[in-house]
């Protein structure tokens, strides 16, 4: 019976320290660039588009939203396509979108859209 209580403690305490680690691991907080975008010129956009996203792989980023269906919840807010990239860090964010590679292309995405667009860290893994 010892036994068996003292692999339960082993087991419940083990498991703590690996919900500890999975929910605080040292607080990955994560970058977030959050676009709203109308676009004005397709073919223009299409070019820019393929240009952008090997670019934004290369210094990290993930894109989490692409266009897609939104759902306007308050305010009347109804962009045309919102886009959402995650980096694992304000530089990354800024070496990507500061980078020569990237100011070379920029004129694309000034030309075919109407854009703003803000990065916001995120909250990490806690609640």
């Amino acid at each position: 019976m010892k036994k068996v209580l003292a692999l339960t403690f082993i087991f419940i305490v083990a498991s703590q320290i690996f919900l500890f680690f999975i929910y605080h691991r040292g607080g990955d907080k994560g970058i977030y660039m959050v676009a709203e975008i109308e676009i004005l010129d397709e073919e223009l956009y299409r070019r820019y588009t393929e240009k952008v996203y090997p670019l934004v792989v290369k210094y990290g980023g993930r894109y989490l939203v692409r266009g897609g269906e939104a759902y306007t919840i308050s305010g009347g807010w109804q962009p045309e396509r919102i886009i959402i990239i995650e980096f694992s860090s304000m530089e990354a964010l800024k070496e990507c979108f500061g980078s020569s590679e990237y100011k070379a292309i920029a004129s694309l995405r000034e030309e075919s859209t109407r854009s703003k667009a803000i990065a916001v860290e995120g909250i990490g893994n806690g609640l």
